[in-house]
């Protein structure tokens, strides 16, 4: 899926985006262009490859043909720091430099790597015009986070790499560089200054993803295809529902290729795209940090913020935005602010789900068995067995990582309820020093608060709260259940049910309003 010249020459499905090219073409000569993993920054820099050394029969009905000078081609040197050895950061360039030497005929005087860099560019340069081309340029910092030898060593090492490289960029006709993190706050970007950013470029927000328009375009068969295979389910709203989100200018919602591609090939509707991994990390990372999960949603931030930050210390929110698991819902520029939220809810169901495996350091089977309890018991009214299925969790949960504080506690039932949303039809009412939820089964309707407090103050403010536009008409019955949680034992201490009905709280609150 990353190998243009291949994908054209086997017939696969592609989404033409070779109006980039000339949108580049027309728009400067070195860039620099951060996406997340699996959004086709590998793709574009195969099709940029074969465009600048004018292989004009991979083009062959694209955009861009006619639109091109096909006899004024490139030499291409790409480097892609995903194939070199990160840890042997040195010797790796090393031995990537000798062999695009070795390929473009040169023979090299200088003994020193970083001086063979610029060598290597000058005299390639000499013959033809060059362009070079640069993918996961971050890997070298990001993959070593917490190896702060190995760190340092590659911030040494691609500081003379890039600065040899502004020494001679001039000699350059083309410059890319993509990514996933922004690194402003190393010093060889410094050295990258001569580029220009387009990440959030108007010009170039719907560059990686895919769009409605260019799904229905360009892969109707398959479409076609997939709707045969569910027939049940209007299918592009089911592909909304489950992928659409993406979006760089709050504006253009995108899909994720990765996903798109293995949705029309293997005609499933799974989790494709997402990494577990970022779950795990931010299992930790968030009580450093002071971040409840339930802060993770319709977060407000100052537009500035989103360009200019840094990647260490590890940030929670810039890590979940660059890895694509937030995205900008909304952009104000007047008010200059930006409002980030998960992409869809697919990607947002999948890092719960994780993020409970890893708090509680439990296996998959098991959370699976739990949930299942949780949601059966409470379905068949069994508060007790209920309460007993969600103490479950806590006593697995990672003590010395995790801290005794409300809100992580809070976290925990918020996961759970989250999770079960779709068999309970759960609400997070409110996450304000509590977590209160309504969770409708057949016949009866839970109002619940979590929180640190007797069970009679619980109550007490449960029922003061007017939660009548959750109920619904066909409601046999309706619980308050209060949960009291004990954070010194870390478990649920005690709980307590009280029946009402749906007539009582409107005759209730209408007897509020009549008083006022």
């Amino acid at each position: 899926m990353t190998d243009f010249a291949k994908i054209r020459q086997q017939g696969q499905l592609y989404i033409d985006k070779t109006e980039y090219l000339n949108s580049l073409q027309k728009q400067g000569k070195y860039f620099i262009f951060l996406r997340p993993n699996r959004f086709a920054k590998s793709l574009f820099i195969s099709t940029l490859q074969h465009w600048l050394e004018r292989k004009k029969a991979l083009f062959e009905g694209l955009w861009i043909e006619d639109k091109t000078d096909w006899t004024q081609s490139h030499a291409v040197l790409v480097l892609d720091f995903k194939s070199l050895e990160l840890d042997n950061l040195e010797n790796s360039l090393t031995a990537w430099i000798k062999k695009q030497a070795e390929n473009a005929q040169i023979n090299l005087v200088s003994e020193d790597f970083l001086e063979q860099t610029g060598e290597l560019i000058q005299k390639i340069a000499q013959n033809k015009p060059l362009a070079l081309l640069i993918d996961n340029y971050d890997l070298p910092i990001t993959h070593f986070l917490q190896n702060s030898a190995i760190l340092d060593q590659n911030k040494q090492i691609l500081a003379s790499f890039y600065a040899q490289i502004y020494s001679v960029y001039d000699h350059l006709s083309f410059f890319w560089l993509t990514g996933v993190a922004h690194l402003g706050q190393f010093s060889f970007w410094q050295d990258l200054s001569f580029c220009e950013d387009i990440t959030f470029d108007p010009s170039f927000t719907t560059l990686a993803g895919f769009t409605t328009d260019e799904m229905n375009f360009y892969a109707k068969d398959e479409l076609r295809n997939l709707a045969t295979e569910h027939p049940e389910h209007d299918i592009w709203a089911l592909i909304e529902s489950f992928y659409k989100g993406f979006s760089w200018n709050g504006r253009d919602m995108m899909y994720n290729p990765f996903t798109m591609m293995n949705l029309l090939e293997y005609q499933q509707f799974r989790n494709y795209w997402y990494d577990p991994q970022v779950a795990w990390a931010l299992a930790s990372l968030l009580p450093k940090q002071n971040y409840p999960v339930y802060q993770l949603e319709n977060i407000v931030l100052d537009l500035p913020k989103i360009d200019q930050a840094k990647l260490l210390p590890l940030d929670t929110i810039e890590f979940l935005f660059r890895s694509g698991y937030l995205t900008i819902r909304e952009k104000n520029i007047v008010n200059q602010i930006v409002i980030l939220d998960y992409p869809n809810k697919k990607i947002q169901e999948g890092f719960y789900k994780d993020l409970l495996l890893a708090y509680t350091q439990t296996n998959e089977d098991d959370l699976t068995e739990y949930l299942f309890k949780c949601s059966h018991n409470l379905l068949s009214s069994k508060i007790s067995d209920f309460i007993d299925t969600l103490n479950l969790f806590f006593q697995k949960l990672n003590h010395q990582d995790f801290p005794k504080k409300e809100a992580y506690f809070y976290s925990i039932f918020y996961l759970i309820i989250k999770a079960l949303e779709k068999d309970w039809q759960a609400n997070i009412l409110s996450t304000r020093r509590r977590i209160d939820a309504a969770c409708q089964t057949e016949h009866a309707l839970y109002l619940m608060q979590f929180k640190i407090a007797s069970t009679e103050s619980i109550l007490e403010k449960l029922k003061e709260k007017n939660y009548l536009s959750q109920m619904k008409e066909h409601t046999e019955a309706v619980y308050f259940l209060a949960i009291s949680f004990d954070a010194e034992h870390i478990k649920i201490a005690d709980f307590r049910l009280e029946q009402t009905s749906l007539a009582d709280l409107v005759q209730e609150d209408e007897l509020k309003g009549a008083s006022l």
